[in-house]
């Protein structure tokens, strides 16, 4: 439970990062104890897309058609937008389901060459924070090749992308071990500090005394 809440706190930490350099989707698949987990947030600007296809399926994915969905379609329907260019498929893996989904759908449907987005979306609005869960699940049963996919389309200020980054387990990066790194420095000199206060304070008592 707690290496599950710490992968989700970084999923978030991710998703703010990426949200704040660009209007896009990121959506992060890892391995979860003998789950499969996925979490995806960001904003879409579907102005240069048109309607291809409406979806009514719950969440799936589907590696060797280029398709990830997370959310649940809940009572409405979700639309695909088309097109867009990017990879055909990010492993071997065929359909599958996911056993729990939160949030509004959305995804990328590779096979359609479009993404997807739910009904009466508003281009460029947040789509808040959306996941899916495979359970008893791994990346070889679903057939998922470890990489970060990049779908982009539209030009100038209708261009926007969606990015899937598939990672066995999330382990912090080489400048949150340097952050920690600093932080822990830190407190070593704070103490040192503080230490030699205390000591100062003492002498100057005594002196004070004699």
């Amino acid at each position: 439970m707690r290496k599950l809440c710490l992968n989700v706190l970084i999923l978030v930490a991710m998703a703010t990062v990426g949200n704040s350099a660009r209007a896009s989707v990121i959506i992060n698949v890892v391995q979860n104890g003998s789950n499969v987990f996925a979490s995806g947030s960001g904003t879409l600007n579907i102005s240069s897309l048109s309607v291809v296809n409406t979806d009514y399926f719950i969440s799936w994915t589907n590696a060797s058609d280029g398709d990830l969905f997370v959310g649940s379609p809940g009572s409405s329907n979700s639309f695909t937008y088309g097109s867009i260019s990017g990879p055909s498929a990010f492993g071997s893996g065929v359909f599958t389901t996911a056993n729990h989904m939160t949030g509004a759908k959305f995804g990328v449907w590779a096979g359609l060459s479009g993404v997807l987005v739910p009904d009466n979306y508003v281009s460029g609005s947040a789509l808040g924070t959306s996941t899916a869960t495979w359970d008893n699940a791994d990346f070889t049963s679903l057939g998922l090749m470890a990489g970060t996919y990049v779908w982009t389309w539209g030009m100038g200020l209708d261009a926007d992308s969606l990015t899937i980054n598939v990672v066995p387990e999330l382990v912090p990066e080489p400048v949150s071990f340097a952050l920690l790194g600093v932080g822990i420095a830190g407190i070593f000199v704070s103490r040192r500090r503080a230490s030699r206060l205390r000591k100062f304070i003492t002498c100057g008592r005594i002196a004070s005394v004699s």
